[in-house]
This record gives structure tokens, C-alpha cells and sequence, in this order.
């Protein structure tokens, strides 16, 4: 996949998320930290793959997510 892909991709994961009215649980919740779920030995790349997504109006009944 390229790179350009991939953006098409997250680009489109992030409009359905903004319509829906989701929120990034852990991403609000750590919004400078770098972690992630995903590791390809092959290419050597760490990623993010899974999200908890709720409702933006849920998000102040969460009172803790992290990775790891």
C-alpha cells in the first residue's frame, strides 16, 4: 500500500469519526503520548490499529484507557 493510500485511508477514518461523533478515547485521554498496537517486523513500522471509539457524549464516563 502506499503512502498516499494510507492517507486516503485515515483521512476517511477521521470524517467518518467526526460524523458519527465518535472521540478517541485514548487519544483525548493522552493527547501528546506516542504508543502503539501494531509492530511489522517486516517492514519495521510501529502503528496504531485499534481505537476505542464512543460517543462524544459518553467520553466523561471513561475514567481511564491505555495501551499495553
Amino acid at each position: 500500500s502506499t503512502k498516499k493510500s494510507r492517507n486516503n485511508r485515515s483521512r476517511k477514518l477521521d470524517n467518518m469519526i467526526k460524523e458519527f461523533g465518535l472521540c478517541d478515547v485514548w487519544r483525548k485521554m493522552h493527547p501528546l503520548e506516542k504508543d502503539f498496537t501494531h509492530y511489522s517486523a517486516a517492514h519495521k513500522v510501529h502503528s496504531r490499529i485499534d481505537y476505542f471509539l464512543i460517543n462524544n457524549y459518553d467520553v466523561y464516563r471513561v475514567q481511564a484507557c491505555k495501551i499495553g
